[in-house]
């Protein structure tokens, strides 16, 4: 019972918890800091005080102590401000803030500005009775104290990330549309089979000549909620700055996220967003290929090959429109071969019917260069011959390379076959020879100092050029005796696609990466397949396998004679 004539305190019970709240070697912290705990202590304290009386308990649970940007806490200030508090209560200086400049400023100017008491429990601090060593000296050394607590915290979480993303293990709280984290594993992830199944069909949307926006109209005309959409279904508290009104719809942005999302392949990439600091909620763009961001490749089910996912990035320049449900299967593929710009379809129509006609876009625009016109069913028809038989050939390589892995043959055995790899080899000599002898040029006095600097770089990025180049070439060869002839796609692909009927934009964007169309009397066509690298180093295994074929014929043929 509060005794008369002591004037009493209507006082709030501020309680914090967060994930920062954890011992130094990261184990969770037990009961001592939870939000029933807190609560029992506060409330038995103000009790045993008959100059405080309970106005409110105020619960901030799951939020950082670096700032103060928590509801509770603001609601507690709105209290404050209309008068309906005069004093704060709180288990110590931690619960309170993390901060030293924001906590001095609320315990050293605004709560005395306001005639507010504040006492911390814990580390038995009351403003009523602090003399001004504790108030100019303990109490800034505490709140100093608990800043570097949470700085060595945060550091040490950020460790345990780094290598956890190392590893290929996913951190994120939420998942990308189209998995969730695995049941028994919060650090892997498996497919969710619905927004899997729309994830593919955004690839091979795109993949089929549609642009993002008319993927994302397809999608909110059949009522697919969107990925914030699908989240709150689930149940998950996620929010987005992208939300537009009460249901957030697919748009081209959204759309566009998911087909340049590599993880989608089956490589875990992390890293792209962080924030600047540990008191920072801020949160910075990483790009792609800087040391913060880290890939590791197969740590999931892929939902998209990484051959479809490449040929969709090429085809993100050119965003194709789609007309009439009628669109141009060579948009993004078919060029002029003397201007480089893409050509564009154009339609023609007289008393013999309708013509399609594909033209230089430059000429088409009155900036020069000619027409190249060629009619579509021509094109075609001529690319689908093409195609077809570079397929029968890609089978044939098939083979030889089933062979290799037989006769289990290296990339030492190779290399004496491949003469591309071998040309670039003796180039890089005699670059390393010339930069040799322009040190004997200098000292003879043939070319001055400052000619043997300039001649010294020029030649030496010659030389590093080669070694890439070489390097490249090396890779190749390896990839092939590994994984075969275009890889990320079946041999059954590519069969099945030597017995369609008709070219379709699908199958023209696997495995055709350019056409170029000449001007002249007559028709001219440069086609550029996918993997056209790959080509001399299958020429230089088949040599090799041939060889080795004919070593073991003759090995036969030995042994049936001396029998």
């Amino acid at each position: 019972m509060k005794k008369e004539n002591v004037k009493v305190y209507d006082t709030a019970a501020y309680i914090r918890l967060s994930s920062d709240d954890m011992d130094i070697d990261g184990v969770q912290k037990t009961e001592s800091n939870s939000v029933s705990n807190q609560r029992e202590l506060l409330r038995e304290f103000i009790r045993s005080n008959e100059d405080m009386q309970l106005y409110d308990i105020y619960v901030d649970d799951g939020f950082s102590g670096k700032d103060f940007k928590r509801p509770e806490f603001k609601r507690m200030m709105t209290d404050i401000y209309a008068g309906k508090v005069q004093c704060i209560v709180c288990k110590d200086l931690s619960r309170f803030s993390r901060d030293t400049i924001e906590a001095g400023e609320y315990q050293k100017r605004i709560f005395p500005e306001l005639g507010i008491r504040f006492v911390a429990i814990g580390d038995h601090y009351d403003s009523l009775t602090a003399s001004s060593v504790e108030r100019n000296l303990m109490v800034p050394v505490k709140n100093m104290v608990n800043e570097s607590y949470l700085a060595d915290v945060s550091a040490k979480i950020r460790m345990s990330q780094d290598i956890k993303r190392k590893n290929g293990q996913f951190i994120g709280s939420f998942t990308v549309f189209g998995y969730k984290k695995d049941e028994h594993n919060v650090n892997a992830l498996v497919l969710d089979e619905y927004a899997a199944g729309i994830v593919r069909e955004i690839f091979y949307s795109k993949m089929d000549g549609m642009s993002m926006s008319v993927i994302a109209n397809k999608l909110n005309d059949r009522y697919v909620p969107s990925p914030l959409e699908y989240k709150k279904m689930n149940g998950e508290k996620y929010t987005s700055g992208f939300r537009a009104g009460k249901t957030t719809l697919w748009s081209a942005v959204a759309v566009r996220r998911i087909l340049m999302n590599e993880i989608y392949t089956g490589t875990m990439v992390q890293g792209m967003n962080a924030t600047a600091g540990f008191k920072s909620k801020q949160r910075k763009k990483n790009a792609d290929g800087s040391d913060y961001v880290v890939k590791v490749q197969n740590t999931h089910p892929a939902i998209i090959s990484k051959t479809d996912f490449e040929i969709v990035q090429r085809l993100m320049k050119f965003d194709g429109r789609w007309k009439d449900g009628d669109p141009s299967i060579f948009n993004g593929i078919l060029f002029c071969a003397d201007c480089n710009t893409p050509m564009i379809r154009r339609t023609y129509h007289n008393k013999s019917g309708t013509k399609r006609m594909y033209v230089c876009k430059t000429n088409n625009l009155g900036n020069g260069c000619s027409r190249h016109a060629i009619e579509e069913e021509k094109l075609k028809k001529i690319v689908f011959k093409a195609l077809k038989v570079y397929l029968e050939g890609c089978l044939d390589y098939s083979k030889v390379l089933e062979k290799a892995r037989e006769y289990q043959v290296t990339f030492d055995q190779i290399q004496d076959y491949d003469e591309e790899l071998n040309k670039l080899h003796e180039k890089y000599i005699i670059v390393t020879e010339d930069i040799k002898g322009f040190k004997e040029d200098m000292e003879s006095g043939v070319i001055t100092p400052k000619q043997f600097e300039r001649y010294t770089e020029d030649f030496t990025k010659k030389a590093d050029s080669i070694l890439k180049q070489i390097s490249d070439s090396e890779r190749v060869i390896n990839s092939l005796l590994k994984n075969g002839v275009a890889a990320g796609i079946d041999l059954e692909v590519i069969k099945q696609t030597i017995s369609i009927p008709k070219l379709d934009r699908r199958t023209l964007v696997r495995f055709v990466q350019a056409i170029w169309v000449y001007e002249g009397e007559e028709l001219r066509l440069k086609i550029e397949f996918m993997f056209r690298n790959e080509m001399p180093k299958l020429e230089a295994i088949k040599k090799c396998i041939k060889e080795k074929d004919d070593k073991a014929k003759y090995e036969d043929w030995e042994v049936i004679t001396s029998a």
